[in-house]
Protein backbone atom coordinates (compact mmCIF):
# COMPACT_ATOMS: atom_id res chain seq x y z
CA UNK A 1 0.00 0.00 0.00
CA UNK A 2 0.91 3.41 -0.42
CA UNK A 3 2.29 5.44 2.31
CA UNK A 4 -1.72 7.56 2.54
CA UNK A 5 -3.24 4.30 2.53
CA UNK A 6 -1.47 3.08 5.91
CA UNK A 7 -2.27 6.18 7.48
CA UNK A 8 -6.12 5.53 6.63
CA UNK A 9 -5.49 2.15 7.77
CA UNK A 10 -3.67 2.80 11.00
CA UNK A 11 -6.45 5.23 11.69
CA UNK A 12 -8.80 2.88 11.14
CA UNK A 13 -7.52 0.52 13.44
CA UNK A 14 -6.98 2.76 16.22
CA UNK A 15 -10.76 3.44 15.71
CA UNK A 16 -11.75 0.58 16.00
CA UNK A 17 -9.47 -1.09 18.36
CA UNK A 18 -10.00 2.38 20.62
CA UNK A 19 -13.49 3.23 20.03
CA UNK A 20 -15.56 0.60 17.94
CA UNK A 21 -14.92 -2.66 19.58
CA UNK A 22 -13.44 -2.49 22.78
CA UNK A 23 -15.44 0.15 23.99
CA UNK A 24 -18.55 -0.86 23.38
CA UNK A 25 -18.56 -4.72 23.30
CA UNK A 26 -15.55 -5.12 25.89
CA UNK A 27 -16.39 -2.45 28.78
CA UNK A 28 -20.10 -2.53 27.54
CA UNK A 29 -21.06 0.70 26.49
CA UNK A 30 -23.23 -1.05 23.82
CA UNK A 31 -25.37 -2.65 26.62
CA UNK A 32 -26.23 1.23 28.30
CA UNK A 33 -23.41 0.45 31.19
CA UNK A 34 -22.13 2.97 32.20
CA UNK A 35 -17.95 3.25 33.22
CA UNK A 36 -16.96 2.96 36.29
CA UNK A 37 -13.53 4.22 37.68
CA UNK A 38 -13.61 1.18 40.39
CA UNK A 39 -15.29 -1.60 38.17
CA UNK A 40 -13.48 -5.26 37.92
CA UNK A 41 -13.50 -4.73 33.99
CA UNK A 42 -10.17 -3.57 33.44
CA UNK A 43 -11.45 -1.81 29.47
CA UNK A 44 -14.26 -0.07 31.93
CA UNK A 45 -11.19 1.46 34.39
CA UNK A 46 -9.28 2.85 31.07
CA UNK A 47 -12.23 4.20 29.34
CA UNK A 48 -13.19 5.69 32.50
CA UNK A 49 -10.00 7.42 32.52
CA UNK A 50 -9.82 8.33 28.49
CA UNK A 51 -13.28 9.14 28.00
CA UNK A 52 -16.23 8.68 30.90
CA UNK A 53 -14.37 11.06 33.33
CA UNK A 54 -14.43 14.27 30.80
CA UNK A 55 -18.44 13.12 30.23
CA UNK A 56 -21.31 13.68 33.31
CA UNK A 57 -23.65 12.19 30.97
CA UNK A 58 -21.80 9.13 30.82
CA UNK A 59 -20.49 9.02 34.77
CA UNK A 60 -24.26 9.71 35.80
CA UNK A 61 -23.79 12.99 37.11
CA UNK A 62 -27.61 14.54 37.64
CA UNK A 63 -28.63 12.23 35.48
CA UNK A 64 -32.58 10.82 35.97
CA UNK A 65 -32.82 6.96 36.41
CA UNK A 66 -30.82 3.76 37.74
CA UNK A 67 -26.91 4.94 37.77
CA UNK A 68 -25.97 1.45 36.10
CA UNK A 69 -27.73 2.71 33.06
CA UNK A 70 -26.84 4.79 30.66
CA UNK A 71 -29.21 7.30 28.47
CA UNK A 72 -31.26 5.95 25.57
CA UNK A 73 -29.32 8.00 22.54
CA UNK A 74 -25.81 7.29 24.11
CA UNK A 75 -27.09 3.68 24.14
CA UNK A 76 -28.14 3.61 20.67
CA UNK A 77 -25.47 5.24 19.39
CA UNK A 78 -23.02 2.61 20.80
CA UNK A 79 -25.17 -0.11 19.82
CA UNK A 80 -24.62 1.16 16.02
CA UNK A 81 -20.81 1.46 16.84
CA UNK A 82 -20.79 -1.87 18.34
CA UNK A 83 -22.39 -3.82 15.22
CA UNK A 84 -22.60 -1.83 11.98
CA UNK A 85 -19.27 0.17 12.22
CA UNK A 86 -17.11 -2.64 12.92
CA UNK A 87 -18.48 -4.91 10.63
CA UNK A 88 -17.59 -1.64 8.22
CA UNK A 89 -14.28 -0.82 9.79
CA UNK A 90 -13.51 -5.47 9.64
CA UNK A 91 -14.05 -4.84 5.74
CA UNK A 92 -12.06 -2.23 5.16
CA UNK A 93 -9.12 -3.70 7.03
CA UNK A 94 -9.60 -6.54 5.50
CA UNK A 95 -10.03 -5.65 2.32
CA UNK A 96 -7.02 -2.86 2.17
CA UNK A 97 -4.30 -5.21 3.10
CA UNK A 98 -5.27 -7.86 0.07
CA UNK A 99 -2.92 -8.08 -3.27
CA UNK A 100 -4.68 -6.81 -5.95
CA UNK A 101 -7.73 -5.12 -3.78
CA UNK A 102 -10.83 -6.12 -4.07
CA UNK A 103 -13.43 -4.52 -6.18
CA UNK A 104 -16.41 -4.66 -3.25
CA UNK A 105 -13.94 -2.26 -1.06
CA UNK A 106 -15.92 0.99 -2.63
CA UNK A 107 -18.97 -0.88 -0.81
CA UNK A 108 -17.94 -0.26 3.13
CA UNK A 109 -15.72 3.01 2.23
CA UNK A 110 -18.71 4.77 0.94
CA UNK A 111 -20.94 3.37 4.08
CA UNK A 112 -18.02 4.75 6.71
CA UNK A 113 -19.44 8.42 6.49
CA UNK A 114 -22.05 7.12 8.74
CA UNK A 115 -19.64 6.82 11.40
CA UNK A 116 -18.89 10.52 10.93
CA UNK A 117 -22.42 11.30 11.29
CA UNK A 118 -22.52 9.05 14.44
CA UNK A 119 -20.05 10.91 16.20
CA UNK A 120 -20.92 14.45 15.18
CA UNK A 121 -24.50 13.73 16.59
CA UNK A 122 -22.68 12.84 20.24
CA UNK A 123 -20.55 14.99 19.65
CA UNK A 124 -22.99 17.95 19.71
CA UNK A 125 -24.56 16.70 22.89
CA UNK A 126 -21.97 16.70 24.98
CA UNK A 127 -20.03 20.08 23.91
CA UNK A 128 -23.58 21.98 23.49
CA UNK A 129 -26.21 19.96 25.09
CA UNK A 130 -26.65 19.28 28.78
CA UNK A 131 -23.05 17.77 29.17
CA UNK A 132 -21.29 21.17 28.21
CA UNK A 133 -17.91 20.08 28.44
CA UNK A 134 -15.30 22.47 28.18
CA UNK A 135 -11.77 23.26 29.12
CA UNK A 136 -9.38 20.40 28.65
CA UNK A 137 -12.11 17.90 28.75
CA UNK A 138 -13.50 19.54 25.33
CA UNK A 139 -9.53 19.76 24.19
CA UNK A 140 -9.12 15.89 24.92
CA UNK A 141 -12.52 14.83 23.01
CA UNK A 142 -11.37 17.05 20.49
CA UNK A 143 -8.51 15.63 19.93
CA UNK A 144 -8.96 11.87 20.03
CA UNK A 145 -12.55 11.60 19.52
CA UNK A 146 -14.58 14.78 17.37
CA UNK A 147 -12.11 15.53 14.81
CA UNK A 148 -10.23 12.43 13.96
CA UNK A 149 -13.13 10.40 13.97
CA UNK A 150 -15.83 12.79 11.86
CA UNK A 151 -12.67 13.64 9.28
CA UNK A 152 -10.75 10.04 8.71
CA UNK A 153 -14.36 8.38 7.56
CA UNK A 154 -15.07 10.86 4.97
CA UNK A 155 -11.20 10.68 3.85
CA UNK A 156 -11.57 7.11 3.34
CA UNK A 157 -14.79 7.54 1.83
CA UNK A 158 -12.70 9.94 -1.08
CA UNK A 159 -10.13 7.97 -1.74
CA UNK A 160 -12.09 5.28 -2.87
CA UNK A 161 -14.87 7.33 -4.41
CA UNK A 162 -12.70 7.79 -7.58
CA UNK A 163 -13.35 11.08 -7.58
CA UNK A 164 -9.56 12.01 -7.31
CA UNK A 165 -7.96 15.06 -5.80
CA UNK A 166 -9.43 18.85 -5.98
CA UNK A 167 -11.84 21.14 -4.75
CA UNK A 168 -15.24 19.65 -5.60
CA UNK A 169 -14.49 16.04 -3.78
CA UNK A 170 -12.46 18.35 -0.85
CA UNK A 171 -15.51 20.13 -0.34
CA UNK A 172 -17.73 16.84 -0.83
CA UNK A 173 -15.81 14.85 1.52
CA UNK A 174 -14.40 17.24 4.15
CA UNK A 175 -16.59 20.77 3.49
CA UNK A 176 -19.92 19.04 4.14
CA UNK A 177 -19.11 17.78 7.89
CA UNK A 178 -17.26 20.91 8.87
CA UNK A 179 -20.72 23.07 7.62
CA UNK A 180 -23.06 20.12 9.61
CA UNK A 181 -20.79 21.00 12.77
CA UNK A 182 -20.92 24.93 12.16
CA UNK A 183 -24.74 24.74 11.29
CA UNK A 184 -25.58 22.36 14.78
CA UNK A 185 -23.29 24.94 16.40
CA UNK A 186 -25.78 27.54 14.85
CA UNK A 187 -28.94 25.65 16.26
CA UNK A 188 -27.54 25.49 19.87
CA UNK A 189 -26.59 29.28 20.29
CA UNK A 190 -30.23 29.92 18.74
CA UNK A 191 -32.23 27.62 21.10
CA UNK A 192 -29.64 27.08 23.95
CA UNK A 193 -30.12 23.99 26.03
CA UNK A 194 -29.55 24.46 29.70
CA UNK A 195 -26.75 22.50 31.44
CA UNK A 196 -26.40 19.82 34.04
CA UNK A 197 -25.58 22.09 36.49
CA UNK A 198 -28.12 24.70 36.16
CA UNK A 199 -31.00 21.61 35.89
CA UNK A 200 -29.42 20.97 39.12
CA UNK A 201 -29.55 24.14 40.69
CA UNK A 202 -33.27 25.01 39.35
CA UNK A 203 -34.91 21.33 41.04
Amino acid sequence: MAWYDWVLWAGMAYMFIGTDFSLNWLAGAAFGHRIHRRSKNPFERIYYVVWARDDPAVRGDNIVGPPSVMPPWITNLCIINAVFTCMVELFLLIGMLQNPRPTWICVPALLFPARAVIEMIYGSQIIWGPARIRGSALANYLIIGLVPQVLLPCAVAWRFSGLGLGWIPALLFVGTPVVIMLWTWAVYRRNPVPALADQAGAV
